[in-house]
């Protein structure tokens, strides 16, 4: 009987072990391995060290990308805000990239003014908004200059901005501002999204939020229960200044013809 006991406590341990190892491995695919993300850290501080010889640089965080298969680390600067990027490394600790040309070529400090101004819109959502909190959804980011794009005097071109530099992101979104929101209704028309769109405008500028642009996507259902088969309509990179009552659902029918090319999704409802 004894004997049965111990063989029975030998295969119920053997198994606990093998389940949490299981686990671990489920986990480890996911998140990385906890003892591995310490090495990294400790080989991205001697790097930063022996690179920059910047004792105001700290490791931020250590993260693991599942996809890459690969861990990536945040720079952070104790007294530069823009100064932040990223290090990746392989599980062994070799340096696979450094972007701290982010913070060079201005991405750093545009992606900062995003999240600023994307702040000011949506500290300015309160109990006046003439949609329901729960079907309305709104934020806020500047319209941006890639490589490739042709001149635009409504882009905010990376390269042009000042490390750590104090900007006025009002200013700066009235010129390139862009207002990007999704309103869940009973009814999908143009001639609804017109009266969305016109609130909308109405209550910005009664809040002081400028922009240049507006996106605009209204879909028939509950802002609570979304799924991809929701009748919908689209417009893309709508002008402030074209937002005004005549014939307002018919020119945003023909900008959502100029639309159409950049979604690929097919559930697109296109009001007849």
């Amino acid at each position: 009987m004894k004997e049965n006991n111990k063989l029975f406590f030998m295969l119920f341990t053997a198994a606990f072990i093998a389940v949490i190892f299981f686990l671990f491995h489920i986990y480890e695919d996911f998140n990385g391995n906890p003892f591995v993300k310490i090495r990294i850290k400790k080989s991205a501080e001697k790097y930063i060290l022996e690179t920059y010889k910047n004792k105001n640089l700290k490791i931020d965080f250590v993260g693991y990308d599942y996809k890459l298969r690969n861990y990536k680390t945040k720079v952070q600067s104790k007294k530069s805000i823009d100064t932040q990027f990223m290090l990746f490394f392989n599980k062994s600790g070799k340096l696979l990239e450094d972007r701290s040309y982010y913070v060079q070529n201005g991405y750093s400090t545009l992606a900062r003014l995003d999240k600023e101004y994307n702040k000011m819109v949506r500290d300015s959502i309160d109990h006046s908004l003439p949609f329901d909190k729960k079907n309305f959804f709104v934020t806020g980011s500047f319209v941006k200059k890639f490589e490739n794009d042709e001149a635009s005097p409504h882009q905010i071109n990376p390269r042009s901005l000042t490390v750590d530099k104090k900007y006025d992101i009002a200013a700066l979104a009235k010129n390139s501002g862009n207002l990007s929101i999704s309103v869940y209704t009973d009814d999908v028309s143009y001639k609804t999204m017109a009266k969305v769109v016109l609130e909308s405008k109405k209550y910005f500028d009664k809040k002081k939020i400028p922009f240049y642009y507006m996106d605009i996507a209204i879909y028939v259902g509950s802002g609570t229960n979304f799924n991809q088969k929701m009748k919908s309509l689209y417009v893309f990179d709508f002008v402030y200044s074209d937002i005004y009552e005549k014939d307002l659902a018919e020119r945003l029918k023909k900008q959502a013809e100029k639309s159409k090319n950049n979604s690929s999704s097919s559930n697109i409802y296109q009001e007849k």
